[in-house]
């Protein structure tokens, strides 16, 4: 600070004047920078190879301009009641929004949150639930009916028995990460909604081959819903196993703070706060690449493998989260497999399933080319960019776990073929 002396009547010295100096910021908290998540319409030329480039450098981004991500949410949504709809638009426009409809559009403020028809829909379902301050090693409470859930821990103005919220209570649970495709009511209602991302923005998601039960067959297991007061929120962590995680909020906003997946180093083993930065006894966390973004409804985060990440709902949220295997993240799915870090997935059945299909597929593919050859018959419209695709991740697949081979083979030659006395069996003494 820059202080300025004046000599008063009795020839004192007295302050007259402080300025501070505003030009350099000194405090721990302005060291480190919470950088924007680049914004990409998914309907942009160039949207596929962007996102890609930054799901192998592990930047996460967020995608707009997509409708249907969450199509299973119209069962508790209202469309909110406008003098004339459709109205001053010409017989093309209206024809396209009536196709828009066949898609949720998020983005719009078409639609409301209904929670007495999502407690009709799902409300005899089981949830998982946390409470505010949760304990990191069990996160999870216990689980409650999704009815007493909405009822109870959702603010609305009035709930379906028409008492006041207000009366209930600061809400102490938030509903974390119910897995709906397992059950198989829920899982039937809401599974195969999904309207995947257009111009092959990602790859096929591999872990629809996962599963064989009748309510999510050739649809992800790994599909999940939070739901939450404003300021419920999840710590900083990150989810191992290799995959991919998009969060799309339904109603409500959610602010996301995200760490670079290189940067670990930088967290002292998640003990740095990201909300009560403290550079003395953290100084690395000045080096991190910190992002930081809220994301509404009609958006859709995209957070490469092994993103660390904290959320935090800035208004009550309802949000959908799904995980996601495709080529890109292929090999830290298989590294996660060797390194046993996600016992909860079982990668043998993945990768078993995921190969038989696509072979299953490429033999369907050669047959048709057969039979076109045999026929005289063209057969460039046979190997499309589909099939392409497929023989592409077979490949690599194979690449991947002859990487898994060669490095197991360079331990093993490292380490020598080891003490193999220990199972020799030993001599009997003698007499």
């Amino acid at each position: 600070a820059k202080c300025d002396i004046a000599i008063g009547d009795d020839g004192e010295e007295e302050e007259s004047l402080v300025v501070e100096d505003t030009t350099l910021n000194w405090t721990d908290a302005d060291q480190v920078i919470f950088r924007e998540v680049k914004r990409i319409n998914v309907n942009d030329p160039l949207a596929a190879s962007c996102v890609k480039e930054n799901r192998i450098i592990g930047t996460p981004v967020v995608l707009v301009g997509h409708v249907g991500w969450a199509n299973f949410a119209k069962r508790w949504l209202t469309e909110k009641k406008f003098e004339a709809k459709n109205a001053g638009l010409s017989h093309e426009e209206a024809k396209l929004s009536n196709v828009n409809d066949l898609n949720l559009d998020l983005s719009t403020e078409k639609y409301e949150f209904d929670i007495v028809k999502m407690i009709k829909d799902v409300g005899d379902e089981d949830v998982p639930v946390i409470k505010r301050n949760y304990d990191e090693v069990k996160p999870i409470h216990g689980t409650i009916p999704a009815a007493k859930f909405l009822s109870e821990c959702w603010p609305p103005s009035m709930t379906e028995a028409g008492q006041d919220s207000k009366k209930r209570g600061s809400p102490k649970f938030y509903l974390h990460q119910w897995q709906f495709p397992l059950s198989d009511t829920a899982g039937g209602k809401l599974c195969h909604q999904n309207n995947p991302l257009p111009n092959e923005i990602m790859g096929e998601d591999l872990l629809k081959y996962w599963l064989d039960l009748p309510q999510c067959k050739l649809d992800s297991p790994l599909q999940y819903i939070f739901m939450g007061d404003a300021d419920t929120h999840s710590r900083l962590h990150k989810d191992p196993g290799g995959l991919e995680i998009s969060i799309a909020p339904i109603t409500g906003e959610k602010e996301c703070v995200l760490v670079h997946r290189d940067d670990s180093h930088c967290l002292y083993h998640l003990t740095a706060s990201l909300d009560k930065i403290d550079l003395q006894r953290f100084p690395l966390l000045s080096q991190a690449r910190v992002y930081k973004t809220v994301i509404k409804p009609g958006e859709i985060l995209l957070m490469p493998n092994g993103t660390y990440h904290q959320c935090r709902n800035v208004t009550p949220c309802l949000s959908y989260s799904r995980f996601h295997l495709d080529t890109v993240n292929l090999f830290p799915f298989v590294m996660s497999l060797v390194n046993g870090d996600a016992p909860e997935i079982e990668h043998r059945d993945v990768l078993w399933n995921v190969a038989s299909a696509l072979i299953l597929k490429v033999d369907e593919v050669v047959d048709l080319v057969q039979d076109r050859v045999l026929a005289y018959r063209d057969v460039t419209d046979v190997v499309t960019s589909n099939a392409r695709e497929i023989v592409s991740t077979l490949l690599a697949l194979r690449n991947f776990i002859r990487e898994v081979a060669r490095r197991d083979e360079v331990k093993k030659a490292v380490k020598g073929p080891g003490d193999i006395s220990k199972d020799k069996p030993k001599d009997k003494p003698k007499d």
